[in-house]
C-alpha cells in the first residue's frame, strides 16, 4: 500500500488528487444529487419548472447552497496569516464550513429557505475558483477537482428523473443530519416517485 510519506511533494500532490477524484468524488456527487432531489420533492412548484434548463441551474445552485458538496474542510496554514481579528500561525489547521457559511443571515436573506430565485441573474462560480460566501465544493488549489463534472452530472441525473416522473415526500419534517465527509440524512431521504 502506498504511503503518502514515501512520495516527493509533486508526486504527493498528484496522488492526493487521484485519491480525491476516484474515492470521494462519487460520494459528493451522490450526496449532492440526493439532497437536490429531496428539496425538489419538498417543493413541487420548483420541481415543475426544472424542465427548463435555466430553472434547473437555479435549483441546483440553491440545493448546493443548503447542502454543499463538502459540509466542512480543513486547511493547514503554510505561512502566518491574519484572519479577521485572529492571527493564524503557520502549521495551524483552519476548518471552514460551507454548510454554516451558506446558512448565515449576514450572507443570505432567509438563509434556511430553499429559494432558487435568489440565483436569478447571479453569476456564481461552482468549483475551485469559488470565492466569498458560496463554496459548495471548497475553494482554491485544494478545492474539489471533480466539481467541474459534478454540476453537469447533477443536471443530467435530476433532469432525467424529473422528466420521467414526479417525486414527492410524505414526511415534511427536516431530516436529522449526520456528517461523514459530506452531509447525510440520518435514516436516508425517502421520496416517492410517480411516473408521468
Amino acid at each position: 500500500f502506498l504511503r503518502m510519506g514515501d512520495l516527493q511533494d509533486r508526486e504527493r500532490t498528484a496522488a492526493e488528487g487521484a485519491i480525491n477524484f476516484f474515492f470521494t468524488a462519487h460520494d459528493v456527487l451522490a450526496s449532492s444529487t440526493t439532497w437536490c432531489l429531496h428539496l425538489l420533492a419538498r417543493h413541487p412548484e420548483v420541481q415543475e419548472r426544472v424542465s427548463d434548463d435555466g430553472e434547473l441551474d437555479l435549483a441546483i445552485r440553491e440545493s448546493l447552497r443548503l447542502f454543499p458538496g463538502y459540509a466542512l474542510f480543513g486547511r493547514t496554514l503554510q505561512d502566518d496569516v491574519e484572519i479577521g481579528e485572529y492571527q493564524g500561525r503557520k502549521g495551524t489547521i483552519v476548518i471552514v464550513s460551507p454548510f454554516v457559511i451558506h446558512r448565515m443571515e449576514r450572507h443570505w436573506e432567509k438563509p434556511l429557505a430553499f429559494d432558487p430565485e435568489r440565483w436569478r441573474g447571479v453569476d456564481a462560480v461552482v468549483g475551485p475558483a469559488a470565492r466569498g460566501q458560496y463554496l459548495p465544493f471548497g475553494s482554491g488549489a485544494r478545492g474539489c477537482i471533480a466539481s467541474h463534472l459534478a454540476f453537469p452530472l447533477m443536471k443530467t441525473i435530476v433532469r432525467a428523473i424529473t422528466k420521467a416522473g414526479r417525486i414527492t415526500v410524505a414526511d415534511r419534517r427536516e431530516p436529522p443530519i449526520r456528517y461523514w465527509g459530506t452531509a447525510y440524512a440520518e435514516g436516508g431521504l425517502p421520496v416517492e416517485w410517480h411516473p408521468r
